[in-house]
């Protein structure tokens, strides 16, 4: 989940420590928790495992997909079964995972030479199935709907799929 105070992540460190963690792995935190992690990593050096991150420094360990070239492949063979209106669906509106493949989608159709709209992409939810099956009615049931939807995790697909039969 996302730390919400500095006292909170210190918390955090301090339990790794006296329970003796061998490390930390933090997954798709913000800039401002990165840095509260540099920052505490001072009190506490343990090992930080980086997994998904709006990262902008180097670390020693960081985990992440090639959303580039999985999207590229993924909308090119869209593009190549005759789909023109392709819209993106990503998780919550304040994850920065969501940030970075909606900017990859939209950088994607443009060299691709689809149209982008401000509806091709849209941020929806990791988990809550009632605001992804919303948006999936207002695409679906808009003047111009999508013929296909690429969605940025499993879960949001299942539902996509489900609420679209």
């Amino acid at each position: 989940p996302y730390l919400a105070s500095r006292s909170e992540l210190n918390a955090v460190f301090e339990r790794c420590a006296n329970w003796r963690m061998d490390g930390v792995i933090a997954v798709g935190l913000k800039q401002d928790a990165l840095e509260s992690i540099a920052q505490e990593m001072q009190n506490h050096p343990l090992p930080v495992v980086y997994v998904e991150t709006s990262l902008q420094q180097n670390t020693e360990m960081f985990i992440g997909n090639d959303d580039r070239s999985g999207l590229c492949e993924a909308v090119q063979h869209l593009k190549d079964l005759g789909h023109r209106n392709i819209v993106h669906f990503g998780g919550s509106p304040v994850s920065p995972l969501t940030d970075k493949r909606t900017a990859i989608f939209l950088e994607v159709l443009r060299d691709l030479g689809l149209p982008v709209a401000p509806e091709s992409a849209r941020a929806t939810d990791w988990e809550d199935a009632a605001i992804i099956e919303a948006a999936t009615d207002e695409v679906l049931d808009s003047p111009s709907p999508p013929t296909a939807i690429v969605c940025g995790a499993d879960a949001i697909a299942m539902t996509v799929i489900r609420r679209a039969r």
